[in-house]
Protein backbone atom coordinates (compact mmCIF):
# COMPACT_ATOMS: atom_id res chain seq x y z
CA UNK A 1 0.00 0.00 0.00
CA UNK A 2 3.08 2.74 0.31
CA UNK A 3 4.34 1.89 -3.09
CA UNK A 4 4.49 5.32 -4.78
CA UNK A 5 5.06 6.95 -1.42
CA UNK A 6 8.98 6.58 -1.41
CA UNK A 7 10.54 10.02 -0.39
CA UNK A 8 6.94 11.27 0.98
CA UNK A 9 6.07 8.96 3.85
CA UNK A 10 9.23 9.59 7.18
CA UNK A 11 10.87 6.57 8.09
CA UNK A 12 8.65 4.04 9.49
CA UNK A 13 5.00 5.83 8.86
CA UNK A 14 2.77 3.64 7.52
CA UNK A 15 -0.68 4.36 5.30
CA UNK A 16 -3.75 2.93 7.33
CA UNK A 17 -6.37 4.35 5.42
CA UNK A 18 -7.06 5.93 1.91
CA UNK A 19 -10.57 7.25 0.51
CA UNK A 20 -12.46 9.38 -1.28
CA UNK A 21 -15.35 11.83 -0.99
CA UNK A 22 -18.40 11.31 -2.47
CA UNK A 23 -18.84 13.50 -5.64
CA UNK A 24 -22.68 13.26 -6.77
CA UNK A 25 -23.87 16.50 -7.68
CA UNK A 26 -25.06 17.86 -4.33
CA UNK A 27 -27.20 21.56 -4.76
CA UNK A 28 -27.04 21.45 -0.80
CA UNK A 29 -23.62 22.24 -0.56
CA UNK A 30 -24.24 25.67 -2.22
CA UNK A 31 -25.35 28.73 -0.34
CA UNK A 32 -28.76 30.11 -1.02
CA UNK A 33 -27.82 32.98 -2.14
CA UNK A 34 -25.94 32.01 -5.11
CA UNK A 35 -29.44 30.27 -6.57
CA UNK A 36 -31.03 33.79 -5.43
CA UNK A 37 -28.53 35.85 -7.86
CA UNK A 38 -28.69 33.50 -10.44
CA UNK A 39 -32.48 33.31 -10.44
CA UNK A 40 -32.54 36.88 -10.22
CA UNK A 41 -30.33 37.35 -12.87
CA UNK A 42 -32.16 35.18 -15.18
CA UNK A 43 -35.08 36.46 -14.76
CA UNK A 44 -34.49 40.33 -14.48
CA UNK A 45 -32.17 39.54 -17.80
CA UNK A 46 -35.36 37.29 -19.68
CA UNK A 47 -37.67 39.99 -19.22
CA UNK A 48 -34.76 42.26 -20.67
CA UNK A 49 -34.42 40.17 -23.73
CA UNK A 50 -38.11 40.26 -24.01
CA UNK A 51 -38.06 43.50 -24.27
CA UNK A 52 -35.69 44.50 -26.83
CA UNK A 53 -36.51 42.04 -29.16
CA UNK A 54 -39.82 43.55 -28.92
CA UNK A 55 -37.85 47.06 -29.93
CA UNK A 56 -35.38 45.37 -31.78
CA UNK A 57 -32.25 46.53 -30.50
CA UNK A 58 -29.53 44.21 -31.22
CA UNK A 59 -27.10 45.38 -28.75
CA UNK A 60 -29.73 44.88 -25.64
CA UNK A 61 -30.70 41.33 -26.97
CA UNK A 62 -26.53 40.41 -27.03
CA UNK A 63 -26.14 41.78 -23.62
CA UNK A 64 -29.78 40.55 -22.10
CA UNK A 65 -28.34 36.85 -23.95
CA UNK A 66 -24.46 37.31 -22.02
CA UNK A 67 -26.35 38.26 -19.10
CA UNK A 68 -28.74 35.06 -19.03
CA UNK A 69 -26.11 32.70 -19.70
CA UNK A 70 -23.90 34.38 -16.73
CA UNK A 71 -26.96 33.73 -14.50
CA UNK A 72 -27.06 30.03 -15.90
CA UNK A 73 -23.13 29.82 -14.94
CA UNK A 74 -24.06 30.57 -11.73
CA UNK A 75 -26.81 28.65 -10.85
CA UNK A 76 -25.35 25.30 -12.61
CA UNK A 77 -21.77 25.60 -12.84
CA UNK A 78 -20.91 26.55 -8.84
CA UNK A 79 -22.64 22.74 -8.15
CA UNK A 80 -20.94 21.00 -11.01
CA UNK A 81 -17.11 22.41 -9.81
CA UNK A 82 -17.74 21.48 -6.48
CA UNK A 83 -18.60 17.69 -7.52
CA UNK A 84 -16.12 17.64 -10.30
CA UNK A 85 -13.48 19.10 -7.07
CA UNK A 86 -14.58 16.19 -5.21
CA UNK A 87 -14.70 13.88 -8.02
CA UNK A 88 -10.83 14.12 -8.25
CA UNK A 89 -9.55 14.03 -4.35
CA UNK A 90 -7.83 11.51 -2.23
CA UNK A 91 -7.85 11.37 1.37
CA UNK A 92 -4.86 9.33 2.92
CA UNK A 93 -4.35 9.00 6.65
CA UNK A 94 -1.27 7.69 7.78
CA UNK A 95 0.01 6.74 11.56
CA UNK A 96 1.53 10.48 11.89
CA UNK A 97 -0.20 12.78 9.26
CA UNK A 98 -3.24 13.45 6.81
CA UNK A 99 -3.22 13.97 3.23
CA UNK A 100 -5.46 15.50 0.40
CA UNK A 101 -4.63 15.45 -2.87
CA UNK A 102 -6.51 17.31 -5.28
CA UNK A 103 -6.50 17.94 -9.26
CA UNK A 104 -8.20 21.15 -10.15
CA UNK A 105 -10.55 21.62 -13.41
CA UNK A 106 -7.98 23.18 -15.38
CA UNK A 107 -5.27 20.06 -14.31
CA UNK A 108 -3.41 21.73 -11.49
CA UNK A 109 -2.43 19.15 -8.90
CA UNK A 110 -2.80 20.24 -5.13
CA UNK A 111 -1.06 18.24 -1.93
CA UNK A 112 -1.19 19.82 1.18
CA UNK A 113 0.16 17.12 4.61
CA UNK A 114 -1.44 17.88 7.56
CA UNK A 115 -0.17 16.73 11.29
CA UNK A 116 -2.69 15.37 13.75
CA UNK A 117 -1.99 17.36 16.42
CA UNK A 118 -2.79 15.80 20.10
CA UNK A 119 -4.37 19.79 21.15
CA UNK A 120 -6.51 20.04 18.23
CA UNK A 121 -10.12 18.66 18.91
CA UNK A 122 -11.18 15.92 15.56
CA UNK A 123 -14.94 17.37 14.44
CA UNK A 124 -17.22 14.79 13.24
CA UNK A 125 -19.96 16.52 11.13
CA UNK A 126 -23.44 14.66 10.55
CA UNK A 127 -24.55 14.91 6.95
CA UNK A 128 -25.26 12.38 4.11
CA UNK A 129 -22.45 11.39 3.88
CA UNK A 130 -20.62 12.88 7.07
CA UNK A 131 -17.35 14.79 7.08
CA UNK A 132 -14.71 14.73 10.01
CA UNK A 133 -12.62 17.90 10.35
CA UNK A 134 -8.96 17.31 12.15
CA UNK A 135 -6.85 20.92 12.11
CA UNK A 136 -7.64 24.21 10.62
CA UNK A 137 -6.18 26.21 7.79
CA UNK A 138 -6.34 29.58 5.88
CA UNK A 139 -8.44 29.68 2.60
CA UNK A 140 -11.53 31.74 1.32
CA UNK A 141 -14.54 32.06 1.56
CA UNK A 142 -17.32 32.69 -1.07
CA UNK A 143 -19.02 35.72 1.38
CA UNK A 144 -15.04 37.20 1.91
CA UNK A 145 -12.88 38.87 0.20
CA UNK A 146 -10.09 38.33 3.11
CA UNK A 147 -8.17 34.81 3.97
CA UNK A 148 -10.64 33.06 7.01
CA UNK A 149 -9.73 30.34 8.96
CA UNK A 150 -11.46 27.05 7.45
CA UNK A 151 -11.60 23.98 9.14
CA UNK A 152 -9.47 21.35 7.35
CA UNK A 153 -10.36 17.15 6.92
CA UNK A 154 -11.72 14.65 5.19
CA UNK A 155 -15.27 15.79 3.76
CA UNK A 156 -18.24 13.99 2.65
CA UNK A 157 -16.70 10.39 3.03
CA UNK A 158 -18.92 7.38 3.33
CA UNK A 159 -17.17 5.43 5.97
CA UNK A 160 -16.46 8.27 8.30
CA UNK A 161 -17.14 6.65 11.50
CA UNK A 162 -14.29 3.85 10.84
CA UNK A 163 -11.76 6.79 10.03
CA UNK A 164 -13.01 9.19 12.86
CA UNK A 165 -11.91 6.00 15.08
CA UNK A 166 -8.64 5.81 13.27
CA UNK A 167 -8.29 9.52 13.58
CA UNK A 168 -8.78 9.24 17.63
CA UNK A 169 -6.36 6.43 17.76
CA UNK A 170 -3.16 8.78 15.60
CA UNK A 171 -4.18 11.55 17.94
CA UNK A 172 -3.41 9.02 20.62
CA UNK A 173 -0.64 7.57 18.97
CA UNK A 174 -1.86 4.71 19.21
CA UNK A 175 -2.53 3.63 15.17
Amino acid sequence: MTSGWDGILEPGERIIWQGRPDYKFDLKRVPVIIYIAGFSMVTVMSYQLIANAMFQTTAGIVLSGICILSGLLILIGIPFLDAHNRKYTTYTLTDRRAFIAAITILGDRLWTSHQIRIDFPITFKEGSPPSIYFTEGWGHRWYSKYRVKVPVGFERINNAHEVHALLQKVQRREA
